[in-house]
């Protein structure tokens, strides 16, 4: 009977999630732990539940963390499975607190899931913060239960997880009403909550302001795994996404348009690099948006082009922000577009994974450079390399260089709408993504790359994550993804549109969308206390169950 619960509590964890099986979220946020716990509380050796449970969360995370595999080089393998027995340990200390006398009274079941809301939480600080798969996740499963985000974020459900989880193991050891009932209530309150928050705020504005967003999804493969056979074949190859961009975005031609949204460094080569010539980039454009393109197209001067001698004459080249000034102005919208830009700080150059933000303009000055979001959220071995051993070994797969990491938040006015711009997983953090809310952000724009992950669950399991932000902050969110999925999602965590649906193909289309996205913001008390609501009272609840006993 014990291993029998074990297996199925390993199969509702695993797999009871809104990237995997929705349906299986209600019964793991409500007994999947207790059912393991259930299995091990007899263990009268500390060592025995705590190599237990790390074991079983350790195959857990093997489970949910699979996408980590389909990355083409082979020392990932190894980050996979150290992060999870990483993970693991975390659950196997937690495990040692499980005891039928520490969940005799419901002090003990605070105690735990204030443990485990820090363990998560602290995660947030190792090396560039780790933020993927909270146990509160399975709360996100049902959109009714995912409102209860709004409360203390997604740190917030996995506190109300785990004291669920205590609950129930309560219940089965006491097998009387009112632990029960008690712990009934608590399956049913997140549930019942998201019911009513959807009534509250849902018809609270009929007719709200709308955004007219297109979302642009490429499917470029990652140009570091191509092998190219000169300079002039990479330029070409450049030159085919440009084309292949142009030939998406036509179609959007003459519509109303506020914004359009390019993925996370889209091309490579950064911002200013003048790699294609005047005649060639015009020519791209008056073949995909007509004639009429040559009138709206950047002038010929700096930040757009510049001469330089080829072949013994001048001849005028572009770069990147010359396309994408060239777009924003044929389109008569703003374009958000993640690119790669270079800035000298006190005589050392500086690498940004940047979003860059532009309007439709006629006139610029030389000095002009668009707004700049810089990314600030680095990918560990990706991005940036954080320690000696570790460079040796990037160096290996021609991973050299590291980017710096953005300051701040930055929030932009798009049609009158203030925007909160992220770049890839840095949507996946709640308090950063909060900070947007703060300065006035009404709407999220998040640009991403999933390409190092192809045809892996990463891009439904990113925006699961992304979706918690909505709720938490009362915004909607925008994204356009390399490789998907590329989607807009109202304040309520609901999908507005996205481009494939659930086609099992989505990774591979290129192509775009457009949306018009309701500006409906809602207080919440996530956005105006973010994750101290939850870390304080998990303080408090674990110094209350240490202040010694009265003496009766």
């Amino acid at each position: 009977m014990k291993n029998v619960c074990i297996v199925i509590s390993f199969l509702l964890v695993a797999f009871g999630g809104p990237a995997w099986i929705p349906a299986l979220g209600f019964l793991a946020a409500s007994v999947g732990y207790a059912l393991f716990w259930y299995a091990i509380i007899e263990f009268q050796s500390k060592s025995s539940r705590f190599w237990t449970g790390l074991v079983w969360f350790a195959l857990i995370q093997l489970v949910q963390l699979s996408w980590f595999i389909s990355h083409p080089f082979l020392y990932i393998i190894i980050l996979w499975m150290l992060l999870s027995l990483w993970l693991g340990a975390q659950f196997g200390l937690l495990c040692v607190l499980v005891t039928k006398e520490r969940l005799r009274n419901i002090r003990g079941g605070l105690l735990i899931a204030s443990i485990w809301t820090l363990l998560e939480w602290s995660r947030l600080f190792v090396l560039s913060g780790y933020s993927w798969n909270p146990v509160g996740l399975a709360l996100a499963s049902s959109t009714y239960s995912l409102q209860t985000g709004s409360l203390a974020g997604v740190f917030g459900l996995s506190f109300f997880v785990v004291f669920t989880n205590c609950l129930g193991l309560r219940a089965s050891l006491h097998r009387s009403k009112a632990p029960i009932a008690l712990f009934a209530l608590f399956v049913a309150l997140p549930y019942l909550y998201g019911l009513g928050q959807l009534k509250a705020y849902s018809g609270e504005k009929r007719n709200p302001e709308q955004l007219a967003c297109v979302l642009i999804q490429t499917a470029f493969p990652v140009e570091e795994t191509m092998a190219f056979t000169s300079t002039h074949s990479f330029l070409d190859y450049v030159k085919g996404e440009w084309k292949q961009i142009l030939s998406i975005t036509k179609q959007h031609i003459g519509q109303k348009v506020d914004l359009v949204v390019f993925p996370e460094i889209v091309v490579p080569c950064g911002v200013y690099t003048y790699i294609y010539t005047y005649d060639e980039a015009k020519d791209m454009f008056l073949q995909a948006y007509g004639e009429s393109a040559q009138d709206k197209l950047p002038p010929l001067q700096p930040p757009f082009a510049c001469q330089l001698l080829d072949e013994g004459r001048l001849v005028w080249r572009v770069n990147n922000l010359f396309f994408a000034q060239g777009v924003a102005s044929c389109l008569d919208a703003s374009v958000a577009i993640g690119l790669e830009d270079v800035e000298d700080v006190k005589g050392v150059r500086e690498h940004y994974s940047a979003a860059l933000y532009l309007e439709p303009k006629k006139e610029f000055s030389p000095s002009y450079r668009p707004l700049r979001y810089d990314k600030r959220v680095l990918v560990p071995m990706g991005e940036y390399i954080p320690f000696t051993f570790c460079q040796a070994l990037a160096a290996k797969y021609g991973v050299t260089g590291s980017y710096t990491p953005g300051g701040e938040a930055k929030v932009f006015n798009c049609a009158g709408v203030p925007i909160g711009l992220s770049i890839c997983y840095e949507e996946t953090f709640g308090a950063m993504m909060r900070q947007s809310r703060q300065k006035g952000a009404r709407v999220l724009v998040n640009l991403t790359n999933d390409a190092w992950y192809p045809h892996s669950r990463l891009p439904k399991q990113h925006l699961e994550h992304s979706r918690l932000r909505t709720v938490e902050n009362g915004f909607a969110l925008i994204r356009s993804c390399n490789t998907g999925v590329t989607t807009a999602i109202d304040s309520f965590g609901r999908d507005i549109k996205t481009l494939g649906d659930q086609r099992a193909d989505f990774e591979d289309i290129s192509d775009s969308i457009y949306v018009t996205v309701p500006i409906h913001n809602y207080p919440t008390l996530y956005a105006s206390f973010g994750d101290r609501t939850i870390v304080l009272l998990s303080l408090l609840f674990i110094l209350l169950f240490l202040r010694p006993k009265r003496a009766s």
